[in-house]
């Protein structure tokens, strides 16, 4: 369960710290008529994840989930708009190219 909380607050934590007043560039994640919605990228989809995934689509915005464990971890690599997933390629070359750490 603190999992769940943890990842619901980090998708607005982040929101806080993207506003203007705060320091940031006045992104507002679900964005408003004429302009589109931000995308979050979310590394690792265990629970933590899943659940800043969720908060963020529920934000309304265009969500990207990483992970490097596609069997325990069911849909990553995948992208989300509006709750619709699409993957992506998983390829060693281009997680190298992310930057993913080799410890």
């Amino acid at each position: 369960m603190m999992h769940e909380i943890m990842g619901s607050m980090a998708v607005q934590i982040a929101a806080r710290y993207l506003e203007s007043n705060e320091g940031g560039k006045g992104v507002m994640l679900g964005g408003i008529s004429g302009v589109p919605p931000a995308t979050v990228v979310i590394i690792g989809a265990g629970v933590v994840g899943e659940w800043a995934a969720r908060t963020a689509l529920g934000f309304g915005a265009h969500v990207v989930v990483l992970d490097t464990d596609l069997a325990r971890s069911g849909p990553s690599n995948t992208t989300w708009t509006g709750g619709s997933p699409r993957r992506w390629p998983r390829s060693n070359s281009s997680a190298r190219r992310c930057g993913r750490p080799t410890w």
